[in-house]
């Protein structure tokens, strides 16, 4: 190894890392839960195959989690929900991909929760369970997939992509 080898990976570290936020911990000593088992209204619903959706692929969304009763000062929040997708008969690979993050994060958030679906006629379903954490009482999230030829539309329909989520817990 030599000083221009130092010099390349440190470079390549300041481009990796040198704008992050570093990562770190929150504590909070109030844990708030339903009293019962009924579910509210689902807090985030993406279905394509009935376009438009309220929260479209590729974009950032913002969540108000007070609209869910959950107090504004509330450092997190423990989401459950359902992926879904419906594979149509042309042949493709199927993916969809979620991250969350706190409202207005310049963090690069990890993902927190994937589907894939590559049998032509099949189908996919995969819960999930994620602390979110939260800024002003919101979050933000973002889905992806990786076709666009909509499931139902004959032979050369592809996949339809579906999630519902709801809260479940918050700390504070």
């Amino acid at each position: 190894m030599n000083l221009a080898h130092v010099a390349i990976g440190v470079m390549f570290g300041w481009l990796l890392f040198g704008q992050c936020e570093a990562a770190g911990w929150t504590e909070g000593n109030t844990i708030g839960v339903r009293v019962d088992t009924a579910r509210e209204d689902n807090m985030i619903s993406v279905n394509s195959h009935y376009a438009p959706t309220s929260f479209p692929a590729f974009e950032w969304h913002t969540i108000d989690v007070t609209a869910q009763g959950i107090p504004l000062d509330a450092k997190a929040v423990y989401i459950t929900g359902i992926f879904v997708i419906t594979h149509g008969p042309a042949p493709a690979i199927c993916d969809m991909e979620v991250s969350m993050k706190a409202f207005g994060s310049q963090q690069r958030p990890r993902l927190m929760g994937q589907v894939v679906e590559a049998h032509a006629g099949g189908g996919q379903r995969s819960t999930f369970g994620h602390w979110v954490p939260l800024r002003d009482g919101k979050f933000q999230f973002h889905w992806t997939r990786t076709t666009w030829a909509e499931w139902g539309n004959g032979p050369t329909g592809s996949c339809a992509y579906g999630m519902a989520a709801w809260p479940q817990a918050y700390v504070r």
